[in-house]
């Protein structure tokens, strides 16, 4: 199961996941060409999410990133930056399509 760690970069911000930090994740739970096979079907089914900007990368929120993840069927689990386990649910995203 990939944990992803969700930063806020202060209180008064939304929460997002680097692309990068997201990419890193799956390229060490999987084989190389399974990762790259998740990355490419996972930024086909991000286009048209909300991204963002966090520290000059790109970023993409936490229940977007749960969605895809759920119709991928890839387990995935969200920390806090003390590692703690958070509740992110894929119902408040707008991704509804399936892509295999």
């Amino acid at each position: 199961m990939m944990v992803l760690k969700v930063k806020t970069p202060n209180k008064d911000s939304r929460s997002d996941i680097t692309i990068s930090a997201l990419e890193s994740e799956i390229k060490k739970e999987y084989a190389p060409d399974d990762a790259k096979v998740l990355i490419l079907k996972f930024h086909s089914m991000m286009l048209g999410s909300t991204v963002s900007m966090m520290d000059h990368e790109m970023a993409m929120y936490p229940h977007d990133i749960a969605a895809i993840f759920s119709l991928l069927e890839v387990p995935v689990k969200f920390v806090d930056d003390k590692g703690a386990d958070m509740a992110i649910s894929a119902t408040y995203s707008g991704v509804k399509w399936h892509c295999h």
